[in-house]
């Protein structure tokens, strides 16, 4: 519950106060809205949404030093975005990146885009937030790691939380929304998942930085361990950590996806906090 209001007295006048809860959400929004304003006007680098808008729906796995390493599922999803002008595009998603990060971080959202990690987020124009978002609401709605696995696909690891409590209904929604989803994508253009896998097996070790200085396959067991570790004690929080530590490739913005722990936490300030308290 949000603290009661305030009360504040001049001369013989009262006045209610709202809960700083409130307050610090007004300043949060204000923030967000100032800084999707001065990167609309100034336009930022938004590299990674650049690489997304760069592809071709046909051939959207290509070598160079701009890639898109998503899913055929994404691509096919992209699609529909790619003829709008640049501006445009970026502006849309960053206007989702920046509801994800107030959805996630509710009051701390001023504190929040101070951090070095966030502002670079929201300048590339990334997915780490949405993801998040889908991450900590799935607890609720496990469709949504569909999310993560047909995007950056090894965060998706978090899944197991199901699996190991046990939790078969939910573990088969999050499985069958996934599989299906990549089903119709297959029967859509079966060749555009010959090309992906054959990309992800060949062509992404030469991103630029890959996969120096943690490579994957030294972080997914841990993140694996950790997510077991956290189902059997009924730690949450542990699951967005745990997608953090499976990302394909860690770089300068990667602990942005870090904030959020904060929804999982016993009175964490996220909306959707209440969401991930599974009816019983």
């Amino acid at each position: 519950m949000a603290p009661p209001a305030g009360r504040l007295t001049i001369g013989d006048r009262r006045f209610v106060l709202p809960p700083r809860r409130h307050v610090l959400m007004m300043l949060g929004i204000g923030a967000v809205a100032i800084a999707f304003v001065s990167l609309t006007q100034s336009g930022g680098n938004p590299v990674d949404a650049f690489d997304y808008w760069r592809i071709d729906p046909i051939h959207p796995y290509t070598t160079g030093e701009s890639q898109f390493v998503y899913t055929p599922v994404a691509a096919q999803a992209l699609t529909p975005f790619l003829n709008l002008p640049f501006a445009v595009f970026v502006a849309v998603v960053r206007l989702v990146d920046l509801a994800a990060l107030v959805a996630i971080a509710g009051p701390a959202t001023l504190l929040a885009l101070l951090l070095p990690p966030v502002a670079a987020e929201v300048n590339a124009a990334n997915i780490n937030f949405p993801m998040g978002l889908a991450v900590v609401a799935a607890f609720r709605w496990p469709a949504l790691w569909a999310f993560p696995l047909l995007t950056k696909v090894t965060p998706g690891v978090g899944v197991l939380w199901f699996a190991v409590r046990r939790e078969w209904r939910s573990f088969a929604i999050a499985a069958g929304t996934t599989a299906g989803l990549a089903a119709v994508s297959f029967l859509a253009d079966p060749s555009l998942w010959t090309k992906y896998v054959d990309f992800m097996a060949n062509d992404t070790p030469h991103v630029a930085g890959w996969p120096f200085p943690y490579p994957l396959w030294l972080r997914l067991p841990p993140a694996i361990v950790l997510v077991v570790w956290g189902a059997r004690t009924d730690r949450r929080w542990v699951v967005p950590a745990a997608a953090l530590l499976a990302l394909p490739r860690l770089y300068f913005q990667s602990p942005a996806l870090l904030l959020a722990v904060l929804p999982t936490l016993h009175g964490g300030w996220a909306s959707i906090e209440r969401w991930g308290r599974r009816e019983r």
